[in-house]
């Protein structure tokens, strides 16, 4: 089916109590002379002003751009080493999955967007933002933490399961970090579930309510499922599933039911989403699917682009 579409959300939560009747009792009443009642001037209820978001990495895309014109956004990931511009292929390939933030060619890649975000609203995928890199465990292995790039997804992924230690270990390539839990995000609290990152004109802070890692047998329509691909490459056949509500709703219920730690949030229809992706770390071939994923909803400020924002559950301390 060919569709050019535009993709909605929105939102939802109550409480109440009861009281018993006491025994009869004599009850003696005093008159009291009351104070006349104080006059007060009708002054209008004050609304206090939210605080406004202030973007941390505004001056780093600005030096950046001046650089290569090509950079759209910034991802910082406290307590990981995750700290790079997004990189946007404004060809309309995959031209950075092999080229450093520079443009020049590297195996180690960058930290970019895998889809045309210019034409993304008018392909009706724009709701579900992409950022994607290399796992680059190998680099990591060796000690080269900074072209990681994506590989201490993993390290998050496994202090939030419980684990000490990063899981990969392929034929003694194995990540020399001990993972330390006070240091990286930490799922259970508020703070640990929002990043701030900068993408295309959107600054602001991003809630993780989802999270899991397939394996090397998953079929490949869940990497077009969970990004919103088309499932043809040509951009002159895109073929899209229907994304209305219907659609979008199952996929948050499927995020959720697959996600490796219960979050406690489920965002509305009407959530401006991000899908963050990488290689997993001990599935991955030429010829696997396996994938670590993270999704995301932009909660500061709200998105009110399609038609909502508030989640049915808040963050859960």
């Amino acid at each position: 089916m060919k569709k050019i579409l535009a993709i909605a959300m929105a939102a939802l939560t109550l409480l109440a109590v009861g009281c018993s009747k006491p025994a009869e009792e004599v009850i003696t009443i005093e008159t009291v002379n009351t104070p006349a009642p104080v006059v007060t001037p009708n002054v209008p209820e004050v609304t206090p002003t939210p605080e406004v978001f202030v973007p941390s990495y505004t001056e780093k895309i600005a030096e950046k751009k001046a650089k290569n014109d090509e950079t759209i956004g910034w991802i910082a990931i406290p307590g990981t080493v995750i700290d790079f511009p997004i990189m946007f292929d404004t060809k309309g390939g995959l031209g950075y999955y092999k080229l450093n933030d520079e443009g020049k060619e590297s195996e180690l890649g960058s930290v970019y967007v895998h889809f045309n975000i210019a034409s993304a609203d008018s392909m009706g995928v724009g709701q579900n933002l992409i950022v994607t890199a290399h796992n680059n465990r190998v680099a990591y292995a060796k000690g080269n933490y900074a072209n990681g790039f994506f590989h201490e997804l993993h390290h998050i992924q496994s202090v939030n399961t419980g684990k000490t230690n990063c899981g990969f270990d392929e034929n003694d390539r194995t990540c020399p970090v001990t993972l330390d839990a006070a240091t990286l995000p930490n799922f259970s609290t508020p703070e640990g579930r929002i990043w701030e990152i900068s993408f295309d004109g959107i600054d602001a802070e991003w809630e993780v309510w989802a999270m899991y890692e397939v394996k090397e047998d998953e079929p490949e329509s869940t990497l077009y499922y969970n990004t919103w691909w088309p499932t043809d490459y040509d951009p002159a056949d895109y073929e899209y599933e229907e994304a209305d509500a219907a659609f979008i709703q199952k996929w948050i219920d499927k995020q959720i039911s697959r996600s490796e730690y219960a979050f406690g949030t489920t965002p509305s229809v009407t959530d401006q989403f991000m899908t963050i992706y990488t290689c997993g770390d001990n599935h991955d071939s030429k010829d696997a699917q396996s994938r670590l994923y993270f999704f995301l909803r932009q909660v500061n400020p709200v998105s009110t682009k399609f038609g909502g924002g508030a989640a049915e559950a808040a963050p859960q301390a």
